[in-house]
Order: C-alpha cells, then sequence, then structure tokens
C-alpha cells in the first residue's frame, strides 16, 4: 500500500509538471497546482495499491494484559503487564 501512496504521489507530480509550466503560467500560484495533484495521485495510488496488492494480516494475541480494580474509599487501581 505504501508504494502505491508513493507512486500515486510522483504520478501526481508529473501530472502537475505540465500543467503549471505548459499553461503560460510562471509565478507562484501557479505552483499551487501541486496541492491538487500530489494529494489526488496519492489517494487514487493508496486505492489501487490496496486493491491489487491486497493487506494480508494474521491473527495473534495481544502482548498485553490491562486490569483495572476497586481500591479503598473512591478510588481505584490500574495495572498493565507486558509479555516479551
Amino acid at each position: 500500500m505504501f508504494l502505491g501512496f508513493a507512486g500515486g504521489a510522483a504520478a501526481g507530480l508529473l501530472v502537475g509538471l505540465p500543467l503549471a509550466t505548459g499553461s503560460g503560467c510562471n509565478d507562484n500560484p501557479c505552483a499551487l497546482i501541486y496541492f491538487v495533484t500530489v494529494p489526488v495521485g496519492a489517494l487514487v495510488g493508496t486505492i489501487v495499491g490496496a486493491t491489487i496488492g491486497g493487506d494480508r494480516w494474521t491473527k495473534t494475541d495481544v502482548p498485553a494484559r490491562l486490569s483495572v480494580g476497586a481500591a479503598r474509599g473512591n478510588r481505584f487501581t490500574v495495572g498493565v503487564s507486558l509479555a516479551f
């Protein structure tokens, strides 16, 4: 999925390059086209990368245990244990 994000951002940069320079506009406001093309390219690349590549997750046990208990008065205790 990261490769799709990076590839889409690069494609957005390449699409924005001729739009910013080829339109006869050579000042700084024309460079704002990159604020549109790069995020859109990154979004499309992420979607394509997630669809084509497919994420493969495996279920694992949580290595931490959280416990909450009552103490004297109106207090409570919190305990955390981690397994390495």
